[in-house]
């Protein structure tokens, strides 16, 4: 940890790291390596902030848990389970469905439908170690679940993920 920011030390030749989640067979990490700072991208085209601080793969849920929280009410006690279909591909970089500290949480579907649905609200304290652990997300588990859809095109992988929302009383 550096500055208050966390990463795994592997993150980009790691297993489902992000070489092999964002880049394809023609990958080279050496044309990667050698182009490094030429220029960096915080500088050209300069830097964007993403709206949540997870992966980016779970923002499209995360908007959808929220609507669904604000539009129905949903909470831990009202729901019988929740179901979030993805196009194929997008599930893999999320590879904690039962995260163990706030940086796996960064990569949980699991969790974050979870604190979604207990919270209504996301920022930097729904991904600390304490916030990941809590008994009320452990509960939440067996009702939440996410899964790739092969009728979903590849090339809408980032497409907004659909959900579906059993016995909401």
């Amino acid at each position: 940890m550096s500055r208050g920011f966390t990463a795994a030390p592997d993150a980009l030749e790691a297993k489902s790291g992000f070489f092999e989640v964002f880049g394809t067979e023609k990958s080279s990490t050496e044309r990667v390596a050698a182009s490094l700072g030429k220029p960096f991208a915080v500088e050209d085209p300069g830097s964007s902030l993403k709206r949540f601080p997870c992966c980016y793969a779970l923002h499209r849920a995360i908007d959808g848990v929220l609507d669904l929280r604000a539009k129905y009410g949903l909470t831990a006690d009202n729901i019988d389970s929740v179901l979030v279909t993805v196009a194929p591909g997008c599930m893999k970089p999320l590879i904690y469905p039962r995260p163990k500290s706030g940086l796996e949480g960064k990569f949980s579907m699991e969790y974050t439908l979870a604190a979604g649905i207990l919270d209504g609200k996301f920022g930097f304290g729904t991904f600390t170690d304490e916030a990941v652990q809590r008994q009320e997300i452990n509960a939440l588990y067996p009702k939440v679940k996410a899964v790739e859809d092969p009728r979903f095109r590849r090339e809408i992988q980032w497409a907004k993920p659909r959900a579906r929302v059993a016995g909401i009383r």
